[in-house]
């Protein structure tokens, strides 16, 4: 049996996650359930979900509240069992979604109320108190449940993910096989516990705050998610260097493969005609969604859509988009779709969700989509023409939604950052802009703002040619097309990456 221990995990049918992390194991957990694997998910469950957006008239933006305690009626309950923190005893509710032979267990906190209160949020706390309570919790937790509802004798393997989801391997026996998968290069991936809390609640003397440095100590082997990706952290931590290795991320097909390109795709025998026709029916379906945030969208035939949709935060460089659409949206005919929302905290993407708002206000083909999710994204990743993949170089991990494009056919336009580098040749089946960093540069320094300077003008260049390909030599445009889905259906194809992960049960099971 395998277990991976999350900090979050979005699936279609409880979609409570924050990001790129939960869905990513959302589509490990779909294909581990469809290969038939013992394969177990523990995560918290988040009553309040993590952050939801709307514009107001005359407030702007503003968050709303969210309870997905209506969820729980699609999960079993199990019996609760206690643990302790800060001497308080936190009843804990497991909570189970079973796929076949796989389940999630969400470790609900059931009492005391203001535990079940203040923890009831994916990456928010109030406080370093809520935030330390959060993660230990998660961690004496899930010891708990392997313990007495699994038993360690049944595992093969335990993979946690992120550091926030490695504190379980203080609890762990050294002898027990154990992974850490790092999914972040960027500081708030490698966050630190201090040393009181961590000797009170964990037994752990050794002296560090850091995280991912204890977990890295005590584990077998780490993984990063790209091949630049390991790169950055073998400088990052080169201390664990002989147990660093890579798995580059993909998605599920099953999840995010249109229904249309699903027809038409068969042993790579595409033909151009049905592809684009396929295309089309999901464009279609794009410009409806795009009207449904601007009722008055005045578009021209044969538009081109573009679109940007992801965190927004400083480091996916969401100014590129600004500076972009200033500079052409009312030069060309394309329609800029710009979807994505940035962490309640987080004030300076929070401050460029207004811009991107203030942009669908004054622009006829631009479309902020605020309230950005899944099933959005199924859409705009499939119907677009084009993806922009912008990240700072250096600062992105992986990256998945130029895959979750790229398995439908859609190419992308990306920076030479995470697995685009791996998985895009440039004028093949996508395009690459920019520099490629293999080391941490301050965002807010002037290095970064004379890169970000050169990135743009490259960014600007290429975007300009591939329109002109597209309004010119579609023919040549289409066949991109074509080969983007061929590679990418292969290449970025999340079986893939359990067979890297878990080789000796495909040995087994011959799946």
């Amino acid at each position: 049996m395998i277990v991976s221990i999350t900090p979050e995990i979005g699936i279609d049918e409880i979609p409570i996650y924050a990001g790129g992390l939960g869905v990513l194991e959302g589509d490990k957990f779909i294909e581990a359930s469809e290969k038939g694997l013992e394969y177990v998910v523990i995560t918290l469950f988040y009553r309040r979900g993590y952050v939801y957006y709307n514009f107001d008239p005359e407030k702007g933006l503003v968050e709303e509240a969210r309870d997905f305690s209506e969820y729980e009626v699609k999960l079993s309950r199990e019996d609760p069992f206690k643990i302790y923190f800060d001497n308080k005893e936190i009843i804990i509710t497991p909570l189970v979604f079973v796929r076949n032979k796989a389940k999630i267990v969400y470790l609900k906190i059931s009492a005391p109320k203001d535990f079940e209160e203040k923890l009831s949020r994916l990456y928010v706390e109030d406080d370093k108190y809520w935030f330390e309570a959060k993660y230990i919790i998660l961690a004496k937790a899930s010891y708990e449940y392997i313990d007495k509802r699994i038993g360690f004798e049944n595992i093969s393997t335990i993979d946690m993910q992120e550091s926030l989801a490695s504190l379980i391997s203080i609890l762990l026996p050294h002898t027990f096989r154990k992974r850490l998968v790092i999914h972040t290069p960027g500081p708030w991936g490698h966050p630190k516990i201090s040393r009181e809390v961590l000797a009170r609640e964990l037994g752990y003397t050794g002296g560090e705050e850091i995280i991912t440095k204890i977990s890295s100590s005590r584990v077998d082997k780490i993984f990063t998610v790209s091949e630049k990706h390991y790169e950055i952290t073998r400088a990052t931590f080169p201390e664990f260097d002989i147990k660093l290795s890579y798995v580059t991320n993909g998605v599920s097909l099953r999840r995010w493969m249109s229904e249309e390109i699903k027809n038409i795709y068969r042993d790579e025998r595409i033909d151009p005609s049905q592809f684009i026709e396929a295309h089309n029916k999901i464009k279609k379906r794009l410009l409806e969604l795009a009207r449904s945030y601007k009722k008055d969208l005045d578009i021209k035939d044969r538009v081109f859509i573009a679109s940007w949709a992801r965190r927004v935060t400083r480091y996916k460089r969401p100014y590129f988009m600004i500076r972009l659409i200033e500079d052409l949206a009312d030069k060309m005919n394309v329609l800029f779709i710009l979807g994505g929302k940035a962490h309640p905290r987080d004030g300076e993407g929070v401050g460029y969700m207004k811009i991107f708002y203030e942009l669908h206000r004054e622009y006829p083909n631009v479309v902020y989509i605020y309230d950005y999710d899944v099933e959005k994204a199924k859409t705009i990743l499939a119907g677009s023409d084009l993806l922009l993949f912008t990240p700072f170089p250096g600062w992105e991990a992986s990256g998945t939604s130029f895959m979750k494009a790229g398995v439908n056919g859609v190419p992308t336009l990306a920076s030479r950052d995470g697995a685009a580098i791996e998985m895009i040749s440039d004028g093949f089946n996508g395009w690459l802009f920019g520099s490629d960093i293999r080391y941490p540069i301050d965002l807010y320094s002037n290095t970064a703002s004379e890169i970000d300077q050169r990135d743009y003008v490259s960014l600007y260049d290429s975007f300009k040619k591939i329109i002109d390909v597209y309004e010119n030599n579609f023919d040549y445009y289409l066949e991109i097309m074509i080969n983007t889905l061929k590679t990418f259906s292969k290449d970025a194809d999340i079986n893939r990456v359990l067979r890297q992960y878990y080789p000796e049960y495909f040995r087994e099971n011959q799946l």
